[in-house]
């Protein structure tokens, strides 16, 4: 078994987290999102603006009312569908992928980290996405994270009585 991990702040902790149980490699493709498409990505994968629309019910579904796949609510983070992946190539360019070598412990869960911010095509600010799966294996799903590329950091915090507070500030990127 193999699990992806989200990316914490860059340079602060070592990678992308991949836990995995007797599973020596994985294979990772890295996509970028296209800058232009950054407005539908957000809307799809973490706007809480819009409640997900229901999966239609082939058996009471009307004939006249079609479904839109390509633009339903997306949940990025852990096991996810090859058929919600591919929802995504309209959005999205592959900028990088390759096998990594895990750290083993028998019959242990190990997490290995993989050093995302070495990687020279995953430099350019934007948003990427992790698509993780274990080689010559093929699954319907694939373990799946995404993570930011900036040199601006925010954090946000929501208080019990709705007010928030933010926080920004700049970062050098070391």
């Amino acid at each position: 078994a193999a699990d992806l991990g989200m990316l914490l702040p860059a340079m602060q902790d070592g990678g992308l987290s991949v836990v995995t149980v007797h599973v020596p490699e994985v294979d990772i493709q890295f996509l970028r999102v296209r800058p232009d498409q950054l407005p539908r990505f957000l809307d799809r994968v973490i706007s809480q603006a819009r409640a997900p629309k229901p999966a239609p019910d082939t058996e009471g579904e009307d004939e006249g009312e079609e479904y839109d796949y390509e633009n339903r609510r997306l949940n990025l983070r852990g096991a996810v569908g090859n058929w919600e992946l591919d929802s995504l190539h309209s959005l999205t360019d592959s900028v990088y992928s390759g096998r990594f070598v895990t750290e083993q412990q028998a019959n242990r869960r190990s997490v290995t980290f993989i050093p995302v911010e070495d990687i020279k095509e995953l430099k350019e600010p934007g948003v990427y996405i992790a698509v993780m799966s274990q080689p010559n294996r093929f699954r319907y799903d694939y373990q799946v994270s995404y993570f930011y590329v900036s040199d601006l950091g925010l954090h946000v915090r929501l208080f019990d009585k709705g007010a928030d507070a933010v926080v920004s500030s700049l970062t050098d990127g070391k």
